[in-house]
């Protein structure tokens, strides 16, 4: 049997790109040491955390929460309805919401004509404003 066949063109390409993947993960691991492990997940983000028990839902942090809609996304739809689960008090909420979409006006509309008077405050630009991602971001409260 001949062991010294070079290996089928797409397989030296999976081969390399494997390569490649395996580099940038070890990038990352390197780059965010001791943030991030896939054993553990986020390793960081409990630190500092404040109780928040012994205080009153009026003096809960304002919590303003991006909502970035920049091309056509399946399940928008499912997506508003896990924000509505959130389990924090909504009148310490403040949504600002990007919708460059088109497609997706109408599910928007319906969100914020439902739910959008829970909230401390929602600003919304849409499609119409014709601004490009940068600067819809930059735009938040």
């Amino acid at each position: 049997m001949d062991t010294c066949r070079p290996a089928p063109r797409g397989l030296q390409v999976s081969t390399r790109l494997s390569l490649v993947l395996q580099l940038q993960i070890n990038y990352l691991g390197n780059y965010i040491p001791n943030t991030w492990t896939f054993e553990t997940g986020c390793t960081a983000c409990h630190e500092h955390l404040r109780p928040l028990a012994a205080l009153e839902e009026r003096d809960y942090p304002l919590v303003v929460l991006a909502l970035f809609i920049q091309r056509p996304a399946p399940f928008v739809s499912v997506f508003f309805e896990r924000l509505l689960r959130i389990q924090y008090p909504k009148h310490r909420m403040k949504l600002f919401i990007s919708n460059q979409e088109p497609h997706h006006q109408a599910q928007v509309r319906s969100f914020l004509e439902d739910h959008g008077d829970l909230y401390q405050g929602v600003r919304l630009l849409g499609p119409e404003e014709e601004l490009d991602h940068a600067a819809s971001r930059n735009l938040g409260w």
